[in-house]
C-alpha cells in the first residue's frame, strides 16, 4: 500500500500566480516555480546556488526547455537573454548537498526523455543528453 504524503507550498506574496516553494514530506527534494518577472529572487536563496534540474515553461505549458547546472543563480542570466519563450521557470534542488553534477545530469537527460515521450510538450532542447 503506497504512503501518504505531504505537500507543502509556501506561497511568497500570498499570490498563487506569484513565487511558490513546495517541500515534499520525507524527501530531500525543493521546489521552486518562479516567474520570470520575479526571476531576480533567485539571486537571493542561497539553495538555487546549489546544482539543480530546472524547467522553463511558456505561459501555456506547451514548451519546455530542460537543463542543468551547478548554480540555477548563475546559469538563468544566459536564458534571460536567450530564450525569449519561457514565462515561468521551475527548479528543483536538493535540501543539503543531496545532488552533484552527476545526480542533474541523469535527471535533465530523464526530464527530456519523459518530455519527448508524453509528447505534450514542444521541446526547445537541441540535443538530448
Amino acid at each position: 500500500m503506497p504512503r501518504s504524503k505531504t505537500i507543502q507550498i509556501f506561497l511568497k506574496d500570498s499570490n498563487i500566480n506569484g513565487i511558490k516553494i513546495a517541500d515534499l514530506s520525507n524527501s530531500t527534494a525543493q521546489v521552486y516555480v518562479i516567474p520570470r518577472d520575479k526571476i531576480d529572487f533567485a539571486q537571493i536563496r542561497s539553495e538555487l546556488s546549489s546544482p539543480a534540474l530546472y524547467m522553463l515553461f511558456d505561459d501555456e505549458r506547451t514548451t519546455v526547455y530542460v537543463g542543468e547546472c551547478e548554480s540555477f543563480r548563475g546559469r538563468i542570466d544566459g536564458h534571460l537573454a536567450n530564450k525569449d519563450f519561457w514565462q515561468w521557470a521551475v527548479v528543483c534542488v536538493a535540501k543539503g548537498n543531496g545532488l552533484d553534477k552527476a545526480g542533474v545530469k541523469f535527471l535533465e537527460s530523464h526530464a527530456i526523455q519523459k518530455a519527448i515521450e508524453i509528447g505534450r510538450f514542444d521541446v526547445q532542447n537541441r540535443t538530448n543528453p
